[in-house]
């Protein structure tokens, strides 16, 4: 629902830069930039779900197989990650979470 409105916003501010004329050109401009920019961070953000779904995975089936004790970092897991360095890992907790997107899947 929320991409639906940022196109739709994209849309009204691209339509509404076309028909401002020059002057309106730069304020058109700022405003489409502000709309697309959260367009542009989704790619990367969906990244950064999968990699922490896939290390808590990982963390969860490490930790069955090694007496309840988790790993000393995330390289062990040998891991597929996107974004390798994104991640803070403590290994007394089994916490992993995003630096970017601290509240991501908590």
């Amino acid at each position: 629902m929320r991409t639906k409105s940022l196109l739709l916003t994209f849309l009204l501010v691209f339509f509404l830069g076309l028909t401002s004329g020059p002057l309106g050109c730069s304020k058109a401009r700022e405003e489409l930039e502000e709309a697309v920019e959260p367009l542009m961070k989704l790619p990367e953000k969906t990244r950064v779900k999968v990699d922490l779904i896939n290390a808590r995975r990982s963390l969860e089936f490490y930790k069955v197989d090694h007496e309840g004790k988790y790993p000393s970092s995330l390289k062990e897991l040998q891991l597929d990650l996107h974004y390798p360095d994104e991640y803070d890992y403590d290994p007394t907790t089994g916490k992993v979470k995003s630096k970017n997107y601290p509240s991501m899947l908590r």
